[in-house]
């Protein structure tokens, strides 16, 4: 019994290491990231023998969804399963790179000490030295001799603790400086190890003995990326160039270099199961134009400016098949029914981050048709707006775009898939190479009294002037007021040919302008109502202005 117990603890260091697992890291070779979340894949290796093997992969983001882990190796190795966890503080800080930092920052601590006993013992000779200073007694005196003799010797004695006070404070600073490189890349380590704590373990049984490399593939959400576009055009006339980007937020701590990456619009938080087709439902709807002024679109479209502030992912809850909720610091976009997957042709670097890096997905010519739209009521300036059929063969999501004519930046707009018709409209800016001036004609315009009704009457004139080298095509929007009240009434006299939408009194004119050509449009319009009641029928706007 004594003997069989003895072999046991002889053998119990091998019995150990046999039964240990064989931990790895792998590389980051591929990733697929979606709007929320990233699928990785890691290639590794591990020296496994024949027979059963438990390995852990250790270096993983914490975060990792346990029910989307697999594992991939050659036809020799049955894998028995696979489980995913996290490495607790304690367990961190024996890693084999953390201990020797470790032992080397108690070495300081220990000869910094012995520099403190050695300081305090220097300080209290120096003080029993200058306690000592006086020589000879009351009834005797010191000869020259004696004096010079004793004043050699604690000069001498003062210099030399002195030096030996330096070279102590020295050898501190040289300590201190090291300690702090050490512990920093102590704290460097451990907050790596805290934030790639994620380990998955594997069981496998192997027909074969070697070093033996496997392909790892997770799914994290401290990953994302967005949609955003540049258009440009050349020239007025010229076909439209569209480049689809993406922004790409990696979050995982893991720098990916040199990954065949693909940015996909499919929803991740679809299981295996198959799913259930919903009713597909008609009915009337808006379908809007691309906006004119970007600047008054809903808020919650607009997208988060990445570039600007630092988003944090780990915070990001993510609930299983409802992927269409936005949480908090999410935002909501419209995709296309049938999912994309935008490979990238060259291999790509996106490192980790609290920043975004922007990567070019593919660029699109696209031929299109320009024309001017004036609103003189708003704005004198027309703006330049882009058309164009080609865009369903473009795999478009919402997002920000970037406008450019020629190599001058314009500002920016926005793609609104879902508001989009057959036709895309992108508005380029306000252009000043067509002139639009629109005037109240004085002459006519009056106020009369008649009974007890007062009648004013309005005449405008607007001047449209094309200054392109080519013809072009405008349209111009105005308005005349629309009655609410049964008492007041609008009389529209004169329109110029001009399209009028009863509902809102919108006025539109649409015409060609051949080059210098220009053209003179008059409308009018009286509105009458009792007197006695005020109507307010000049419209003004508000802006901000500081009060000082």
């Amino acid at each position: 019994m004594k003997k069989n117990i003895f072999y046991t603890f002889l053998l119990l260091p091998f019995l150990m290491e046999a039964q240990a697992p064989k931990t790895t890291r792998g590389e980051v070779e591929a990733v697929t990231v979606f709007l929320k979340g990233a699928t990785v894949t890691e290639s590794a290796s591990v020296l496994l023998k024949k027979g059963y093997n438990s390995i852990a992969i250790e270096h993983l983001p914490s975060d990792i969804d346990p029910a989307r882990i697999s594992v991939q190796f050659n036809e020799q190795i049955d894998v028995l399963s696979v489980t995913a966890g996290s490495e607790d503080e304690g367990s961190i800080l024996k890693k084999n790179n953390i201990v020797p930092l470790d032992d080397s920052i108690s070495l300081i601590k220990k000869l910094k000490q012995g520099i403190s006993f050695r300081t305090d013992a220097l300080n209290l000779e120096l003080e029993l030295l200058k306690r000592n200073l006086y020589i000879g007694g009351t009834n005797t005196g010191v000869s020259i001799l004696e004096l010079q003799k004793a004043s050699d010797f604690y000069k001498l004695k003062q210099e030399d603790i002195y030096g030996r006070l330096l070279k102590e404070k020295a050898l501190t600073d040289v300590l201190d400086k090291l300690n702090a490189n050490l512990q920093y890349r102590k704290d460097l380590a451990v907050w790596e190890y805290k934030n790639l704590n994620g380990t998955v373990s594997v069981q496998v049984d192997s027909k074969m003995a070697g070093l033996i490399s496997f392909k790892l593939k997770y799914f994290t959400l401290r990953a994302a990326w967005k949609p955003i576009y540049d258009i440009k055009v050349e020239d007025v006339g010229k076909p439209m160039v569209l480049t689809q980007k993406g922004k790409i937020l990696n979050q995982t701590e893991k720098d990916w270099k040199d990954i065949d990456l693909v940015l996909s619009t499919a929803d991740p938080s679809i299981s295996i199961n198959r799913p259930v087709l919903d009713v597909w439902a008609l009915e009337y709807g808006y379908v809007g134009k691309k906006i004119i002024n970007p600047k008054y679109m809903d808020e919650n479209k607009a997208f988060r400016g990445y570039d600007k502030e630092p988003v944090n992912l780990s915070n990001t809850a993510y609930q299983y098949g409802d992927a269409t909720a936005p949480k908090p610091g999410e935002t909501t976009i419209t995709v296309s029914e049938l999912s994309n997957d935008f490979a990238i042709p060259e291999k790509a670097n996106i490192l980790s981050g609290k920043f975004p890096q922007t990567i070019v997905i593919k660029s699109y010519t696209l031929n299109c048709t320009y024309e001017y739209t004036g609103i003189p009521k708003l704005e004198a300036i027309p703006y330049l707006i882009g058309k164009t059929i080609e865009w369903r063969n473009i795999p478009l999501s919402d997002g920000p775009a970037s406008i450019y004519i020629g190599n001058n930046f314009i500002g920016e707009s926005y793609i609104d898939v879902a508001n989009i018709s057959d036709t895309m409209e992108i508005s380029l800016g306000r252009n000043k190479k067509v002139v639009v001036d629109k005037k109240m004609k004085q002459d006519f315009t009056r106020k009369s009294f008649l009974g007890g009704n007062i009648t004013e009457n309005f005449i405008y004139e607007i001047s449209i002037k094309n200054n392109n080298s080519n013809e072009i095509i405008f349209e111009l929007w105005d308005q005349v007021p629309v009655s609410k009240q049964e008492d007041i009434i609008v009389t529209v006299s004169e329109l110029s040919g001009a399209v009028k939408d009863d509902k809102t009194g919108k006025l539109t004119w649409r015409f060609n302008l051949k080059p210098g050509e220009e053209r003179k449009i008059t409308f009018s319009f009286s509105v009458r109502y009792p007197r006695g009641k005020n109507v307010q029928i000049n419209r003004f706007k508000a802006l901000r202005c500081p009060d000082f």
